[in-house]
């Protein structure tokens, strides 16, 4: 799950103030954060680059964490 909400909390920045940064709705940014929308790789790398606009230093695997890198290595 996309790490976006604990991200932009630690910030200080609203769903809103995100979502006009990109161009989006701030319901399209809830829906992000709780994963009941996908997210294409060119808007998870604008959502990663807003993030950094607002002060955060953070890369793509920071905010997308791969879900396969969490498997247990039997």
């Amino acid at each position: 799950m996309p790490k976006i909400k604990f991200i932009r909390g630690d910030l200080g920045v609203t769903q809103r103030a995100l979502a006009e940064k990109l161009g989006l709705s701030q319901s399209t940014i809830n829906h992000y954060e709780n994963g009941n929308r996908s997210i294409d790789t060119g808007t998870g790398w604008k959502i990663v680059q807003a993030l950094n606009a607002f002060g955060a230093q953070c890369s793509f695997e920071d905010v997308f964490p791969n879900p396969q890198s969490n498997s247990s290595e039997a």
